[in-house]
C-alpha cells in the first residue's frame, strides 16, 4: 500500500514513517502539491496526508481531486491542522470527503498518537471490505452525519471550472442542481468576488457518478452562493442531470 505526504517541512515524514512502516504503507513525500496533484493517478494511494498549515488553499483542491473517481471507502485523507482551521474550514473538509482533521500546534510529537489512532481503525481493513468502515475515534474530527442529513449534492456532483478573470482554478459545494441552472458554493469567496453578472463561463466541468458534462454556462447572480444558468445542454447532458434529482 502507499501513503502520500504533502508537507513543505521535513519533521512530519520524519516522524509518521515509522507508524506507517508498522501497517505495512510506503510512504512517498512531496514538498509541492502540485508535484503531488500531477502523480497522484499514477501512484493511486491508499492514504493521503496533507500538511494544512504549509497550504492551508492546496489542501481542498488535492482532496476534491481525489474524491473526483476516489470514494471515502478507498483513499484515506487527513489533514493536519492548527487553531488558525476554522469551523468553516472543517465542515467543507467534511463535505470534500476528509475523514480525519488532526490539529498539530509547536510540538508535531503530540499529533502522532491520533495518527495512530486513524491508522489503527484502517490497517487491517481491505478495500473490499471498506464499505463496512465508520471513522467514529473519539480525538478526530469528523462530520459524516452532517454530510448525509444534507440536502445539498456534494456526494453525487462535483463542479470545477476557471474564473476567467484571474485564470484560477474555483473548486465548492454543488447546493442545488437541475437542467437549467446551478447554485454553488465556492470553497473561497475570494476566488470568485470579481466574476461579474452574466459572465459567461466556456468551460465549466461537472462530475456526476462516473460521467462528466462540460457545459457553457453564465453567471447569472454572485454572493455567498453563485447561480448559473446553463447554455446549449445536449438532451443527453440535461437527463444526466435530472438522475440525480
Amino acid at each position: 500500500m502507499k501513503a502520500i505526504l504533502i508537507s513543505e517541512v521535513l519533521e512530519p515524514e520524519e516522524k509518521i514513517k515509522p507508524i506507517l512502516d508498522k501497517y505495512g504503507f510506503d510512504l512517498i513525500h512531496y514538498r509541492s502539491p502540485l508535484k503531488a496533484m500531477d502523480n497522484l493517478t499514477e501512484i493511486s494511494p491508499d492514504a493521503l496526508i496533507i500538511n494544512a498549515i504549509d497550504f492551508p488553499r492546496h489542501w481542498k483542491v488535492i482532496s476534491q481531486h481525489i474524491r473526483w473517481d476516489k470514494p471515502k471507502e478507498s483513499v484515506l485523507l487527513i489533514l493536519l491542522t492548527d487553531s488558525s482551521f476554522s469551523k468553516q474550514d472543517q465542515d467543507k473538509a467534511s463535505e470534500s470527503g476528509i475523514q480525519a482533521m488532526l490539529p498539530t500546534q509547536d510540538n508535531f510529537l503530540e499529533v502522532l498518537p491520533e495518527i495512530k489512532k486513524v491508522f489503527d481503525k484502517y490497517k487491517t481493513v481491505s478495500v473490499d471490505d471498506s464499505l463496512a468502515l465508520k471513522n467514529d475515534a473519539e480525538n478526530i474530527t469528523s462530520n459524516l452525519d452532517k454530510e448525509k442529513a444534507s440536502k445539498d449534492y456534494s456526494s453525487r456532483v462535483k463542479c470545477v471550472f476557471v474564473n476567467p478573470n484571474q485564470n484560477t482554478v474555483v473548486t465548492g459545494i454543488v447546493k442545488d442542481i437541475t437542467e437549467h441552472y446551478m447554485v454553488f458554493s465556492p470553497d473561497f469567496i475570494d476566488s470568485t468576488n470579481d466574476m461579474e453578472e452574466n459572465s459567461i463561463i466556456d468551460d465549466l466541468i461537472l462530475q456526476i457518478n462516473a460521467n462528466q458534462i462540460i457545459s457553457k454556462c453564465c453567471l447569472k447572480s454572485n454572493a455567498e452562493t453563485m447561480e448559473f444558468s446553463f447554455i446549449e445542454l445536449s438532451e443527453k447532458d440535461k437527463e444526466l442531470i435530472s438522475s440525480v434529482q
